[in-house]
């Protein structure tokens, strides 16, 4: 998957029409878009870049990056260095807790936003060791029990790849997967200040970088038929295991949460990152809408630009 063949849109299955009025909707919103792909089959029928964004411009992917992290975490399962039902704490001697609740946190609950953190624990001092912060932060609830949106877990688990591998985060996807589907080799991933890959949302890639690994993701894992990662896994990190409903007030956000993966109406799933960065999956269609956008000063940008898909695009599909 070096590079998408590409389709018309009447081979895709959407109007022409759906597609003009799609634009017009998403011109007029109250902030810039960057990127627009979509994808249907593996192939590529729509690719817009607005200026100074083109092709090849590597753009922050923010939360993103979580699903990458959620990934790499699956791979080092699936050759077993990681239990998923065993204790962070254990992987992290060197950073003692004193809460009990912290000790029985598992890098599941971790991968699923069920940690024992409400929120991001590092952004309290953010000149501190973000990693450590994760571990001496008094917790606020019990793992495993509430879906809650903790970076700090991301970013955490992004070093527990990169002290298992002795690798950057992204040298390790590498060479796992992201080299054989195309991945961009300038693509990289910002740094804490204690040189820990940001796994939160430190990702620098282009467009085309994330519609290839959604795609990937969409294949449960396959590419040309070899197995990249392991496609049970992969089926289980888009599930829905964490109920959203009434931690997030936004429809696509209200459908559940698997592992670093959301959910999304109509049987779809997300990578997802702030200011309208996404890729949304949809694999009973076989489509991938893929966006970058500058919506971060608008709490309901990025419900907006999904609201302008589904109605215009999702609704149009095969209705030629």
């Amino acid at each position: 998957m070096s590079e998408f063949a590409k389709i018309q849109p009447s081979e895709a299955g959407v109007p022409c029409a759906s597609i003009s009025r799609f634009f017009d909707e998403l011109e007029a919103l109250p902030f810039d878009i960057h990127s627009v792909i979509m994808i249907r089959g593996g192939k590529i029928f729509l690719e817009r870049y607005y200026a100074p964004y083109e092709r090849d411009t590597l753009h922050r992917m923010y939360s993103v990056t979580k699903s990458l992290v959620g990934l790499a975490i699956l791979c080092l399962a699936d050759e077993g260095k990681v239990d998923l039902d065993t204790s962070i704490t254990s992987y992290f001697p060197e950073y003692p807790t004193e809460y009990k609740d912290i000790k029985d946190t598992t890098i599941r609950n971790m991968l699923m936003m069920r940690t024992a953190h409400k929120r991001t624990t590092y952004k309290a001092d953010l000149s501190s060791d973000w990693v450590k912060s994760f571990f001496i932060t008094e917790p606020t609830q019990i793992p495993g029990t509430v879906f809650s949106y903790d970076t700090s877990s991301s970013h955490t688990l992004g070093a527990l790849v990169e002290k298992i591998t002795g690798m950057e985060l992204l040298d390790y996807l590498r060479i796992k997967f992201l080299d054989k589907i195309g991945f961009s080799k300038s693509a990289y991933c910002l740094k804490d200040p204690f040189g820990v890959s940001i796994g939160g949302s430190g990702l620098m890639a282009t467009s085309l970088d994330v519609a290839k690994v959604a795609q990937l993701v969409i294949n449960k894992g396959m590419e040309n038929g070899e197995r990249l990662i392991n496609p049970e896994l992969v089926t289980l990190a888009v599930s829905n295991l964490s109920p959203t409903d009434t931690h997030c007030k936004h429809t696509d956000e209200q459908q559940g949460y698997g592992m670093q993966f959301w959910r999304t109406r109509n049987n779809g799933f997300m990578l997802y990152g702030l200011g309208g960065q996404m890729a949304i999956c949809l694999p009973d269609k076989d489509f991938i809408f893929v966006v970058t956008a500058d919506a971060g000063e608008y709490k309901d940008g990025t419900q907006m630009i999904r609201d302008i898909f589904w109605n215009e695009i999702y609704n149009s599909i095969d209705k030629i």
